[in-house]
């Protein structure tokens, strides 16, 4: 799929919108056929690495739809007026508490998250001489292509195969 790009599956027309998630390479549809609209958000947030695509959604969403399909996985997590920290603020967060820990700072998230291995990047980026990500992280890094992203043979980074010779 290709942002704003649509595609033809057998009787529907789908047009894939990028959306801020943290599954790499996320999008909300829209799915037209026989003359009605259908659109299904995805998880929609506001506070990622590319919080900017939600405001590109909001003012290029479809007009005129049928059926609206939301997810909502973060409704009533959060008292009225509270938001979620931005990937930013987690970086700032994490960058001063490696630089105020000795030894090792060990981070558990998903590899899956993309944005978050980013924010985790950048942080020890800022205080410590190499990242270390296990084979799995490695491993889901490298498939998705993106030489912009943390890869594991960087030269700040590196691959920790705990059943073979360490590190590498």
């Amino acid at each position: 799929m290709e942002d704003g790009v649509p595609l033809d599956v057998g009787p529907f027309r789908v047009t894939p919108f990028l959306i801020d998630h943290s599954a790499y390479d996320s999008y909300a549809l829209e799915v037209r056929t026989g003359g009605k609209t259908l659109f299904y958000s995805g998880d929609l947030r506001g506070h990622g690495r590319k919080a900017a695509l939600f405001e590109r959604l909001v003012a290029r969403a479809p007009r005129s739809v049928d059926a609206l399909l939301l997810e909502g996985s973060s409704i009533g997590r959060l008292p009225a007026g509270d938001r979620f920290p931005t990937e930013g603020d987690l970086e700032d967060s994490l960058a001063e508490l490696a630089a105020q820990t000795r030894g090792a700072v060990l981070v558990c998230a998903s590899a899956q998250n993309i944005d978050r291995v980013v924010t985790v990047f950048r942080a020890a980026r800022r205080s410590r001489p190499v990242l270390v990500i296990d084979l799995y992280g490695a491993v889901i890094l490298a498939a998705t292509g993106n030489e912009n992203i943390p890869q594991s043979h960087w030269p700040d980074g590196a691959c920790l195969c705990p059943s073979g010779s360490g590190v590498m």
